[in-house]
């Protein structure tokens, strides 16, 4: 997409379809898009770092009727997919792997607060979903959280288009399942 920018920079709107990746990334891009392209578009789906740092970074997002733009945590998360992957590997390495994911994790967390500060949009919208409130959804077997419109504009993402009526997101996509997160519960 850099390259292609490149060659013609009159490019104004991506559209994306993406389940997420790599945080830092999706930074990139996030960054890339909120400087050079204004235009975000999503048709069907934009999932964890895609919903986080692309979708929120551009200026106008358009959505369909029923796309769903979900969140699964951030840079400030506290996951146990690390713990579970640190106690499969031999105690002499563990300890090398906790440091290095401890300054990565460092690096990560001051990146997405920069990130957010820049665009203008509360870095706890990566983690509200987490919060003890939701508990019960996490037990219901949910893997994220997609805000209403209302929601988002409180967290500082505004200039969302609705083509094709009422935005009624999908709450799940294949297996996947996510709750929403109403205006009232953006405290």
């Amino acid at each position: 997409m850099f390259q292609l920018y490149e060659e013609n920079k009159a490019i104004n709107l991506i559209a994306i379809q993406s389940k997420g990746g790599e945080v830092n990334k999706g930074l990139d891009l996030g960054s890339f898009i909120y400087s050079n392209v204004p235009h975000v578009r999503v048709d069907s789906y934009c999932l964890s770092s895609c919903a986080n740092y692309v979708f929120t970074a551009g200026n106008v997002k358009y959505v369909s009727r029923n796309s769903l733009i979900a969140f699964r945590g951030g840079a400030t998360s506290e996951s146990t997919e690390n713990d579970t992957f640190l106690e499969q590997r031999p105690i002499l390495k563990r300890k090398i792997l906790i440091d290095k994911y401890k300054s990565y994790r460092k690096k990560l967390i001051i990146r997405e607060k920069e990130f957010f500060d820049f665009i203008g949009v509360q870095q706890r919208i990566t983690t509200i979903g987490e919060s003890n409130n939701f508990l019960p959804s996490w037990e219901a077997q949910y893997v994220g959280w997609y805000y209403t419109k209302g929601s988002l504009s409180r967290l500082g993402v505004k200039e969302i288009v609705v083509n094709g009526g009422k935005w009624e997101p999908m709450e799940s996509l294949n297996e996947l399942k996510f709750f929403r997160i109403r205006e009232e519960d953006v405290f």
